[in-house]
């Protein structure tokens, strides 16, 4: 096995650093952070990449103003049909609830007022 320096580049979702290897340097074990690595040893840092993060995130270095470019964001945000109904109507309770429309409710009747409001009753 030869010898490499290290970058040390933060992940774009949860900011975990990760290691790429680079030889491309004087290739003796050192470690630097991105922002700080010398111009010669980014010339092959993504020879390994992409890097995929424990988070799920794949990204890579670009090279030219040593920053991170994110290759699969959406992926990382999927939701079923379900989620987005769950989420949907926590929004459109909070919404009603600021506006003074309904009473904070509960539950099991959010539907019921939902329901309302869409069918411009009166609450």
């Amino acid at each position: 096995m030869g010898l490499f320096d290290t970058i040390l580049v933060p992940c774009p979702k949860c900011s975990e650093k990760m290691e790429f290897q680079t030889k491309s340097g004087d290739c003796s074990l050192r470690s630097f952070d991105l922002v700080s690595a010398p111009k010669n040893m980014m010339k092959d840092v993504n020879r390994h990449a992409p890097y995929k993060c424990s988070c799920g995130a794949e990204f890579q270095v670009k090279i030219k103003n040593k920053s991170v470019k994110w290759l699969n964001p959406e992926k990382l945000y999927t939701f079923t049909k379900e989620e987005l109904d769950y989420e949907f109507n926590l929004i459109l309770n909070k919404a009603l609830c600021l506006k003074g429309r309904i009473q904070q409710p509960n539950s099991n009747n959010i539907a019921e007022f939902i329901i309302k409001y869409m069918n411009d009753e009166k609450i």
